[in-house]
C-alpha cells in the first residue's frame, strides 16, 4: 500500500515537473536542462518501479492455486496494452495540432505532444494511489492468516474479454489511421488540417474499456475459502509434530482458549497419534516422496542471495537476449521499412501488430504455463511442464524471427516477422515474475524481479540496439553523395546519412538470432537447475 502510493505520488510530480521546465514553463539554466530531465526521468522510473514490483507481488503472494499464472499474464497483458492506450486517449483529446491558439505550424513542429506528460500523471494518482489508498489494507491491519476470497473463472473472463475489447479499439485505432493517410479526402495536408477536433466520446469509451472490467470485479461474489480449505490456495503451514524438534523456518499454528487449555492439549496429542498411524500407513514411495518436497521447499532469498545462484544468471542471459531481441524492433523498424523500400504506411502497422502479438503472447504465456503445471497439463509420461520450458519456446521463436527478417523483401515476410519478433518478447514477462516467484521465493519477489525487469531492457538495448544494430546499420552507409538504384531501376537518394538495401540489418538480424539460439541452451539449463521446484508441482 505504501509502496504503490508512494510511487503513484512520485510518478505524478515527476512527469508534471518535467512538463512544466520541458515547455519553459519553469525556467531552467540551460546547462542544467539536461541534467535536470535526467534526474527526472530516474524518478519516473523509480516510481514505475515502485508500483509495477508492489503489484505483481501483491499478485504472486495472494494468488490461489492454478490462478497464479492466469492473473499475472493478465496483468501483464495490460502492461502491453497500456502505451497503445495512452496514445489513443491522448489523441482523442488533445485538441488542435501545432502551436498555440490551434494554428498548425510543419516548420516549428508539434508542440502539443508534450501535453501528454499531464494526462499520464493525473492516471498515476486517479489509477495508482487512490485505488492503492481506498482498497489496500495497511500492513499493520492485515492479519497473516485470514479467510481467503478466490477469484472465479467468471472474474478472468471479464478481465479477457476487457483485454480483448481493448486490444481491438488499441488496434483498430492505428488500423484507421492508417487507412485515412493511403485514401485521405483531399491530400494529406487537408486530412492534417481537419483532425483537430477533441473526440472525447473516444477517450471516455477508452478508459472505460480499459478500467471497467477491473472494477467491476470489485462487485462481483466471490468464493470464500474456510480456513479448514485455506491449503488449497495458500501456503501449507507446517505442524509441529510430537517428540520433534522444530525446525527452523516452521511455525506452529495454535489457537488456545484460557477456560478449556487442558481439553485442547488433549484434542491436540489425539491429532498428534493420528498422524503418527496416518503416517506408518503410507507407503514407502509416498513417505519418499513427502520428504523430497520437504527438502525441496524454495527458500526466499534477498537480491544479493539471488544473484549468487546459477539460475539467476541463466534467468538473467535468457531474459536479455530476448528483450534486446523486441526493442531492437521497436527502436529502428521504421528505418528497417525504409531501407527495404517498402510502403512507409507498412511501419505503424508492424508496430501495431507488435503490440498486438507481444500483449497477446503475455495472456497465453501465463494461463498455458499454469495449465501445464496442472495435473491437465502433464505430458504422456506424467511429468508436468515446468515454466521454464516455454522460455526455450519463446528463445526459438526469436530466433525464427529475426531469422526470418534477415531475409526478408517483401511486406508479408517483413510483417510475420514483426508479429512473430512481438509474440517472443511478450512471453519472457509474465515468465520473469513467475519463475523468479517460484524459485526464488515469494517474500522478497518484488525486488528480484524489478531487477530483471530493468537489467533485462537496458542491457538487451544497449548491446543488440546500440553496439549490433548501429555499428552494422552504420558501416553500409553510403558515405558519399551519390544517387543508386535499386532492383526496379528506381532511383534512391543517398545523403551519406541514411542506409538503403538489404544488408542494412540482415547481419543484425542473423546476430540476434544466433543469440537466440544461445537461449535455447541457457533455458534448458535453467530447466535442469530448477527441476526440483516443478517436479513436485
Amino acid at each position: 500500500r505504501v509502496a504503490m502510493s508512494t510511487g503513484g505520488v512520485l510518478g505524478a510530480v515527476s512527469l508534471v515537473s518535467y512538463w512544466l521546465v520541458s515547455t519553459g514553463m519553469v525556467p531552467v539554466v540551460r546547462s542544467l536542462v539536461v541534467v535536470t530531465l535526467s534526474l527526472l526521468g530516474v524518478a519516473t522510473y523509480v516510481s514505475s518501479a515502485l508500483v509495477t514490483g508492489s503489484v505483481f507481488k501483491l499478485i504472486v503472494s495472494h494468488s490461489g492455486k492454478g490462478q497464479k499464472g492466469t492473473a499475472v499474464g493478465a496483468a501483464k497483458g495490460y502492461v502491453g496494452l497500456g502505451s497503445g492506450a495512452y496514445a489513443c486517449i491522448f489523441e482523442a483529446i488533445r485538441g488542435p495540432h501545432g502551436n498555440a491558439n490551434g494554428v498548425v505550424n510543419f516548420e516549428d513542429g508539434d508542440p502539443s505532444d508534450l501535453n501528454f506528460l499531464p494526462m499520464a500523471a493525473f492516471f498515476a494518482v486517479a489509477a495508482v494511489t487512490i485505488p492503492a489508498i481506498c482498497l489496500l489494507e495497511s500492513k499493520k491491519n492485515s492479519g497473516d492468516l485470514k479467510k481467503v476470497e478466490a477469484a472465479t473463472s467468471l472474474h478472468f473472463r471479464i478481465v479477457y474479454l476487457g483485454l480483448l475489447g481493448l486490444g481491438a479499439v488499441v488496434v483498430g485505432t492505428s488500423v484507421l489511421e492508417l487507412f485515412a493517410e493511403e485514401h485521405p479526402t483531399s491530400g494529406h495536408q487537408q486530412h492534417v488540417h481537419t483532425n483537430t477536433k477533441r473526440e472525447w466520446w473516444k477517450a471516455v469509451f477508452i478508459v472505460l474499456m480499459w478500467f471497467g472490467p477491473i472494477s467491476s470485479m470489485l462487485c462481483l461474489p466471490r468464493k470464500s475459502v474456510e480456513e479448514g480449505n485455506e491449503e488449497e490456495i495458500a501456503p501449507v503451514i507446517p505442524k509441529q509434530k510430537k517428540g520433534k524438534k522444530r525446525s527452523e523456518g516452521e511455525t506452529e499454528l495454535t489457537f488456545v482458549e484460557e477456560s478449556s487449555s487442558s481439553a485442547t492439549n488433549n484434542l491436540d496429542m489425539d491429532d498428534d497419534d493420528e498422524d503418527e498411524d496416518e503416517e506408518l500407513l503410507l507407503s514407502s514411495e509416498e513417505r519418499r516422496r513427502r520428504s523430497s518436497s520437504n527438502q525441496n521447499e524454495v527458500k526466499s532469498l534477498t537480491l544479493t542471495q539471488m544473484l549468487r545462484t546459477t539460475q539467476a544468471w541463466l534467468l538473467l542471459w535468457t531474459c536479455t537476449i530476448l528483450a534486446g531481441g523486441g526493442t531492437v524492433m521497436t527502436n529502428n523498424v521504421g528505418q528497417m521499412v525504409e531501407s527495404l523500400g517498402l510502403s512507409p504506411t507498412t511501419a505503424p502497422a508492424s508496430l501495431a501488430l507488435f503490440s498486438a502479438a507481444q500483449a497477446a503472447a503475455r495472456v497465453l504465456t501465463g494461463s498455458i504455463s499454469e495449465w501445464a503445471l496442472s495435473a491437465k497439463g502433464k505430458c504422456c509420461c506424467g511429468v508436468v511442464i515446468p515454466r521454464p520450458a516455454f522460455l526455450v519456446i519463446a528463445s526459438f521463436g526469436g530466433c525464427a524471427a529475426h531469422f526470418l527478417l534477415g531475409m526478408a523483401t517483401s511486406e508479408v515476410a517483413f510483417v510475420i516477422g514483426v508479429a512473430l519478433s512481438g509474440a517472443a518478447f511478450g512471453m519472457i514477462w509474465p515468465l520473469m515474475v513467475l519463475i523468479v516467484g517460484e524459485c526464488f521465493g515469494a517474500a522478497h519477489v518484488g525486488a528480484n524481479y524489478m531487477f530483471y525487469d530493468g537489467v533485462t531492457s537496458a542491457i538487451g538495448t544497449l548491446l543488440l540496439s546500440k553496439f549490433v544494430v548501429q555499428e552494422v546499420y552504420e558501416s553500409h552507409i553510403v558515405k558519399k553523395h551519390s544517387s543508386l538504384f535499386d532492383d526496379d531501376d528506381t532511383p534512391v537518394d543517398v545523403d551519406g546519412l541514411t542506409c538503403y538495401g538489404e544488408k542494412c540489418f540482415q547481419a543484425s538480424h542473423f546476430i540476434v538470432a544466433g543469440l537466440s539460439i544461445s537461449c535455447v541452451i541457457s533455458s534448458l539449463a535453467l530447466m535442469y537447475k530448477t527441476r526440483h521446484v516443478y517436479e513436485n508441482k
